[in-house]
């Protein structure tokens, strides 16, 4: 078979009407896409927002049972029908962003822990060096928090206040 032959075959493909009724006794092709109805875009609404709740609040997974999906779904999907909304309709980027936002927040507040323990860590190793040779006096002025002496500023600048 040539690149033309399959050309033709693309040709001939796309000239059908995909949306004319199948004659009786034929079967539906296979490679019809599954369109979710109201129910079902329900429950992955439900399950969408159970389970970004989840993420952020892992408590608040226990409320969000399974029969309690399914009874929410059941209210929604009317809603869904009345306002001819449907999950198939959202774009690309917000369904990213429902997706994937509550990983990334997850891993944000992981990576904030991380970095917390390492400067905990970091601290008592720096201070030894210090201690050895001497220096452990507090620096005059320091705040409490460590981020260094204070700057000192002028008593005129109260009048901008």
């Amino acid at each position: 078979m040539t690149d033309l032959d399959n050309l033709a075959g693309l040709i001939a493909d796309a000239d059908t009407d995909k949306t004319a009724p199948l004659p009786p006794g034929e079967a539906a092709p296979e490679d019809v896409p599954h369109v979710p109805g109201p129910e079902e875009q329900a429950l992955d609404l439900v399950n969408m927002f159970a389970g970004a709740l989840a993420a952020y609040a892992p408590d608040a997974g226990a409320v969000w049972t399974d029969q309690a999906r399914a009874m929410s779904a059941a209210a929604i999907a009317p809603v869904m029908v009345k306002y001819n909304w449907s999950m198939t309709a959202i774009p690309c980027e917000l369904g990213a962003a429902i997706i994937v936002g509550p990983l990334l927040y997850q891993s944000a507040k992981i990576v904030a822990e991380k970095m917390k323990a390492d400067r905990a860590a970091a601290a008592p190793a720096a201070a030894a060096p210090a201690a050895a040779a001497g220096r452990l006096a507090p620096v005059p002025g320091a705040t409490e928090t460590g981020a260094g002496p204070e700057v000192a500023v002028h008593p005129q600048m109260a009048l901008y206040k």
